[in-house]
């Protein structure tokens, strides 16, 4: 059927007489916005004259033509119903990080990413993010139809709608401070709005990034000595001559131990 709809009644409508009920069954616009529908119903008639009047006495005319024949007067009437709308969505959000690690003083995104799965459109849709105090909020980045202002430790987004299947998003920029230690750290986020959630299991959603030790400011060490420029172990007294002396007696017995082979082979000879 088209809209508006028309209906026709086939007979004379007596004084006092009801017609059968006519029933319209109607599907609410899934992306419809207003909380309540008003529905108007129109009645039009022709009222006839006091007095019976003989047909014939008026010229003959095409159905609802209300020329100068017509023997009565044209009545309308309307009524009108108003349907709260009790709105149900589905909204949900999913959280990202842009890397697995940061160090103290890196920057790195969190994503946030907000659906609508119906079965209505969502209306004053709202969503919070509140950091830990590893990170310090450098700012917020939000897509089409989604308002959002921060402090320096949380993110406040909002929309006036959602239409079902529809998906907002909004990219938090933020930086690791100084203070913070070194371990894993999850930042959660959620969403609501103004209609009905029917699962309000995904109106949260977390995520994790490892902060990692900051490398060290001090001089790195020197290279030990290579081995070819070790010193022996001192294994007399504390006399700094003792190496010394290790060397000259070495000498000295190689020099006997010369004069004793030239003797050996003199006596031999």
């Amino acid at each position: 059927m088209g809209d508006p709809i028309e209906c026709n009644y086939l007979f004379d409508l007596q004084a006092g007489e009801t017609t059968p009920a006519i029933e319209v069954r109607v599907t609410l616009n899934p992306n419809f916005l207003g909380n309540q529908v008003v529905n108007t119903a129109t009645a039009i008639a022709t009222v006839d004259p006091t007095g019976a009047v003989a047909a014939s006495t008026f010229p003959a005319e095409a159905p609802g033509d209300p020329g100068t024949g017509d023997p009565g007067t044209v009545v309308t009437d309307t009524d009108d119903e108003t349907t709260a709308v009790v709105r149900q969505a589905d909204v949900a959000i999913d959280k990202s990080v842009s890397q697995p690690s940061a160090a103290t003083g890196d920057n790195f995104n969190w994503a946030l990413a907000i659906t609508n799965h119906g079965p209505n459109a969502a209306t004053n849709v709202t969503i919070s993010d509140t950091l830990p105090a590893q990170f310090e909020v450098l700012g917020a980045f939000p897509s089409d139809g989604l308002t959002c202002s921060n402090t320096t430790t949380s993110v406040q987004c909002t929309a006036a709608s959602l239409l079902v299947g529809e998906t907002l998003r909004v990219v938090v920029q933020v930086r690791v401070v100084s203070s913070a230690a070194p371990g894993v750290a999850t930042n959660t986020a959620t969403v609501a709005a103004d209609s009905a959630d029917p699962d309000l299991t995904n109106n949260t959603d977390s995520a994790s990034i490892d902060i990692t030790a900051v490398r060290s400011a001090a001089p790195v060490p020197a290279p030990p000595p290579s081995a070819s420029n070790l010193e022996l172990p001192r294994t007399g007294g504390s006399s700094p001559a003792g190496p010394v002396n290790v060397a000259a007696l070495l000498l000295a017995a190689g020099l006997l131990a010369q004069i004793a082979s030239r003797r050996r082979r003199t006596a031999f000879a």
